[in-house]
């Protein structure tokens, strides 16, 4: 398999997406099934990035109650390319993800301040 079929075969559901977006008239557009566009490379290298965080997730993680969720990147670049937590970016506006004072289990819903300052 050459390095173009192996990039479609990984975007072939996010394609899919694209040309239902473009049929539904959605107001965000990731390109046409032939064509993505920035917007949707942003989203796929945002889910490769959370792909990546969960595998390396250890039975001591899941024993201590860490999920996902509490994944925070050594920043020096792990085996998926991963470029460390602030590679965490919105899709839209590019903001930059940050981390949460505690566990999420552990937030209460009425806790108004739980981003790290």
């Amino acid at each position: 398999m050459d390095q173009w079929q192996a990039e479609y075969e990984r975007s072939v559901e996010i394609r899919v997406l694209a040309q239902r977006m473009e049929e539904a008239d959605y107001p965000v557009r990731f390109g046409s099934c032939g064509a993505l566009n920035e917007t949707a490379a942003a989203y796929l290298r945002f889910d490769a990035l959370t792909q990546d965080h969960r595998a390396r997730l250890t039975e001591a993680d899941g024993s201590a109650g860490r999920t996902f969720r509490d994944y925070r990147s050594d920043g020096e670049g792990g085996e998926g390319g991963e470029e460390g937590d602030d590679a965490f970016r919105s899709v839209f506006t590019h903001t930059v993800a940050v981390p949460l004072r505690q566990r999420w289990l552990d937030i209460d819903a009425q806790y108004s301040t739980v981003l790290e300052p």
